[in-house]
């Protein structure tokens, strides 16, 4: 059953952005909560809401009647860490847990969030909704709030229909340059060596922001709840991604390698959400985030 009243977190960002775009041409009404106003403001059927995560929750300002709450936002300090380990913990986490809160009290249908690959302990095995996850300890502090979220939110599955979307390495035009894909292409842009764990470098399943919009866009569609992986169709190492990048580039990527410690290649198998119809293949993908194609 098509929900028509959506929320959106972090609706300027990467991913969010896309998605409120999706959404919008598929005639829903999208509320947008945003820390600083967007170019897209005007479009129809798009209120914007400016709330910082960071300050005193205002309820009042979200809506009385909302279907489905995507919760996309995260700290943008989520590398700077102990410094920012309150902006983090406050953003990432705490917002859930208020989030959940105004859910529960509005009645709203689905509560979908977006978590991270990160979540799960390091290992040379294919990565599964069942493989094991990071335990106390764990010095990853972004991983743990992810990890924090998915359990406040597992308390509530009983009042919303939960939703969790593990992602793996999302990327696309405009992204932030501290994330996997636009720091490697400055590396090779610099002539800076690139760290490859193992002489290939970890193996991962990159997923285009589109074609991750279009994933989220289809939960919000279905009534299906749980915990699901999101990552693209094609199994690739870190030095293949930096080889058809330099290729792009024309350019010779330098590279140091070291021993490889971890894994990020999903297996396939019932529950895992493999991206089998994208829009983009991965060098297609490549040259629309270098090119700094339209979101």
């Amino acid at each position: 059953m098509k929900q028509n009243r959506v929320m959106v977190t972090g609706a300027n960002g990467l991913l969010g952005e896309v998605l409120t775009r999706r959404l919008l041409e598929n005639d829903y009404e999208v509320f947008g909560l945003v820390r600083e106003k967007t170019d897209f403001v005007d479009l129809k059927n798009y209120h914007e809401i400016e709330l910082n995560l960071l300050s005193e929750f205002n309820y009042e300002k979200l809506p009385n009647k909302i279907d489905t709450v995507v919760h996309l936002a995260q700290s943008p300090e989520f590398k700077n860490f102990p410094n920012s380990a309150n902006n983090i913990f406050t953003v990432n986490t705490l917002s859930t847990l208020k989030l959940l809160d105004y859910a529960r009290q509005t009645d709203v249908k689905k509560f979908i969030y977006a978590s991270s690959g990160a979540v799960y302990e390091s290992s040379h095995e294919l990565i599964t909704e069942h493989s094991k996850l990071i335990e106390i300890g764990n010095s990853n502090f972004y991983a743990v709030t992810k990890l924090a979220s998915e359990y406040l939110i597992g308390t509530y599955k009983d009042l919303i229909n939960t939703t969790i979307l593990r992602f793996f390495f999302i990327y696309g035009p405009g992204q932030d340059s501290q994330m996997l894909f636009p720091a490697l292409a400055t590396r090779i842009r610099d002539g800076i060596p690139i760290t490859l764990n193992g002489p290939e470098g970890i193996r991962i399943n990159p997923i285009h922001v589109i074609d991750a919009a279009k994933r989220v866009h289809e939960f919000i569609e279905s009534e299906k709840p749980g915990t699901f992986n999101i990552s693209g169709h094609q199994s690739v190492t870190i030095k293949q991604i930096c080889d058809l990048m330099a290729s792009e580039l024309k350019l010779k990527p330098k590279y140091e390698v070291t021993e490889m410690t971890r894994n990020f290649e999903t297996k396939i198998e019932l529950g895992t959400v493999i991206d089998r119809d994208a829009e983009f293949d991965l060098i297609e993908g490549i040259r629309d985030m270098l090119n700094g194609g339209a979101r």
